[in-house]
Protein backbone atom coordinates (compact mmCIF):
# COMPACT_ATOMS: atom_id res chain seq x y z
CA UNK A 1 0.00 0.00 0.00
CA UNK A 2 3.05 1.85 -0.09
CA UNK A 3 3.23 3.04 4.11
CA UNK A 4 6.28 3.50 5.05
CA UNK A 5 6.49 3.23 8.54
CA UNK A 6 3.37 1.41 11.12
CA UNK A 7 2.09 3.02 14.44
CA UNK A 8 1.35 1.24 17.41
CA UNK A 9 -1.08 2.18 20.17
CA UNK A 10 -1.59 0.81 22.93
CA UNK A 11 1.30 -0.52 23.69
CA UNK A 12 0.67 -0.11 27.90
CA UNK A 13 -2.50 -2.77 27.19
CA UNK A 14 -0.21 -4.90 29.73
CA UNK A 15 -0.47 -2.57 32.52
CA UNK A 16 -4.52 -2.48 31.48
CA UNK A 17 -4.36 -7.00 31.72
CA UNK A 18 -2.44 -6.66 35.16
CA UNK A 19 -4.62 -4.21 37.05
CA UNK A 20 -7.78 -6.38 35.85
CA UNK A 21 -6.61 -9.40 37.46
CA UNK A 22 -7.97 -11.82 34.57
CA UNK A 23 -7.34 -15.29 35.44
CA UNK A 24 -6.16 -16.48 32.30
CA UNK A 25 -3.09 -13.64 32.30
CA UNK A 26 -2.32 -14.43 36.18
CA UNK A 27 1.17 -16.34 35.26
CA UNK A 28 2.21 -14.52 32.23
CA UNK A 29 4.70 -11.91 32.09
CA UNK A 30 3.32 -9.79 30.17
CA UNK A 31 6.02 -7.06 29.91
CA UNK A 32 8.38 -10.21 28.46
CA UNK A 33 5.56 -10.59 26.26
CA UNK A 34 4.76 -7.60 24.70
CA UNK A 35 8.83 -7.33 24.69
CA UNK A 36 9.03 -10.29 22.25
CA UNK A 37 5.89 -9.57 20.32
CA UNK A 38 7.09 -6.07 19.53
CA UNK A 39 10.36 -7.52 18.81
CA UNK A 40 9.27 -10.08 16.31
CA UNK A 41 6.98 -7.82 14.15
CA UNK A 42 9.89 -5.13 14.06
CA UNK A 43 12.32 -7.56 12.86
CA UNK A 44 9.11 -8.94 10.23
CA UNK A 45 8.55 -6.27 8.64
CA UNK A 46 12.08 -4.55 8.43
CA UNK A 47 13.15 -7.41 6.66
CA UNK A 48 10.04 -7.75 4.48
CA UNK A 49 10.54 -3.91 3.79
CA UNK A 50 14.08 -3.16 4.23
CA UNK A 51 15.65 -1.47 7.38
CA UNK A 52 14.39 2.55 7.13
CA UNK A 53 10.48 1.04 7.65
CA UNK A 54 9.95 2.53 10.43
CA UNK A 55 7.80 1.41 13.22
CA UNK A 56 6.49 4.02 15.81
CA UNK A 57 4.81 3.15 18.96
CA UNK A 58 2.64 5.06 21.35
CA UNK A 59 4.10 4.73 25.01
CA UNK A 60 1.10 5.28 27.24
CA UNK A 61 1.46 4.49 30.78
CA UNK A 62 4.76 1.89 29.86
CA UNK A 63 7.26 4.26 29.10
CA UNK A 64 9.37 1.40 31.63
CA UNK A 65 9.81 -0.33 28.47
CA UNK A 66 11.79 2.24 27.04
CA UNK A 67 14.31 1.07 29.73
CA UNK A 68 14.44 -2.62 27.67
CA UNK A 69 17.35 -2.88 25.42
CA UNK A 70 14.82 -5.46 23.19
CA UNK A 71 12.32 -3.01 23.06
CA UNK A 72 14.07 0.25 22.00
CA UNK A 73 16.11 -2.03 19.60
CA UNK A 74 13.13 -2.70 18.18
CA UNK A 75 11.19 1.11 17.70
CA UNK A 76 12.79 4.01 15.80
CA UNK A 77 10.54 6.57 17.68
CA UNK A 78 7.75 6.96 20.51
CA UNK A 79 4.99 9.37 21.38
CA UNK A 80 3.75 10.04 24.69
CA UNK A 81 0.22 11.79 26.16
CA UNK A 82 0.37 14.44 28.48
CA UNK A 83 3.53 14.56 29.70
CA UNK A 84 3.38 18.98 30.84
CA UNK A 85 -0.11 19.28 30.34
CA UNK A 86 -3.30 17.61 30.37
CA UNK A 87 -7.19 17.87 31.05
CA UNK A 88 -8.88 17.50 34.34
CA UNK A 89 -12.61 18.27 34.93
CA UNK A 90 -12.72 19.88 31.83
CA UNK A 91 -9.61 22.37 31.90
CA UNK A 92 -6.01 22.19 31.26
CA UNK A 93 -3.69 21.52 33.81
CA UNK A 94 0.11 20.85 34.55
CA UNK A 95 1.05 17.44 35.09
CA UNK A 96 2.24 15.78 38.35
CA UNK A 97 5.48 17.16 38.26
CA UNK A 98 6.49 13.90 40.18
CA UNK A 99 4.81 12.39 36.96
CA UNK A 100 6.64 14.52 34.66
CA UNK A 101 10.05 13.72 36.10
CA UNK A 102 9.28 9.89 36.00
CA UNK A 103 8.43 10.59 32.06
CA UNK A 104 11.11 12.28 30.87
CA UNK A 105 13.64 10.18 32.66
CA UNK A 106 12.75 7.37 29.81
CA UNK A 107 11.70 9.35 27.24
CA UNK A 108 15.16 11.37 27.84
CA UNK A 109 17.13 7.92 27.28
CA UNK A 110 15.12 7.16 24.73
CA UNK A 111 16.16 10.16 22.66
CA UNK A 112 19.87 10.19 23.62
CA UNK A 113 19.96 6.31 22.25
CA UNK A 114 18.89 7.94 18.54
CA UNK A 115 14.90 7.44 19.20
CA UNK A 116 12.56 10.05 17.56
CA UNK A 117 10.45 11.43 20.68
CA UNK A 118 6.96 12.78 20.24
CA UNK A 119 5.19 14.39 22.70
CA UNK A 120 1.51 15.93 22.40
CA UNK A 121 -0.36 17.55 25.28
CA UNK A 122 -3.83 19.24 25.61
CA UNK A 123 -3.06 23.04 25.80
CA UNK A 124 -5.44 25.51 25.84
CA UNK A 125 -3.72 28.63 25.25
CA UNK A 126 -1.06 30.41 23.38
CA UNK A 127 0.78 30.51 26.82
CA UNK A 128 0.83 27.02 27.30
CA UNK A 129 1.84 25.90 23.70
CA UNK A 130 4.25 28.53 23.72
CA UNK A 131 5.90 26.80 27.09
CA UNK A 132 5.23 23.41 25.44
CA UNK A 133 6.49 23.35 22.44
CA UNK A 134 9.92 25.36 24.27
CA UNK A 135 10.47 22.18 26.81
CA UNK A 136 9.90 20.14 23.76
CA UNK A 137 12.87 21.75 21.70
CA UNK A 138 15.10 22.00 24.69
CA UNK A 139 14.58 18.13 25.29
CA UNK A 140 15.20 17.20 21.60
CA UNK A 141 11.21 16.18 21.69
CA UNK A 142 9.29 16.65 18.62
CA UNK A 143 6.02 18.61 20.26
CA UNK A 144 2.46 18.28 19.00
CA UNK A 145 0.18 20.59 20.36
CA UNK A 146 -4.04 19.48 20.50
CA UNK A 147 -6.32 21.81 21.33
CA UNK A 148 -8.03 21.02 24.64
Amino acid sequence: MGFDGVYLDNIDARIVISELDLGWAKNLNLTKLMVEALYRLSTLVKEKYGKSFKVYVNIGSAVELLAEEKFLASIDGVLREEVWYTIKNGKCVKVDPRETKYVLKYLREARLKGKTVIVADFLENKEMTEDFCSLCWYYGFIPVPQPA
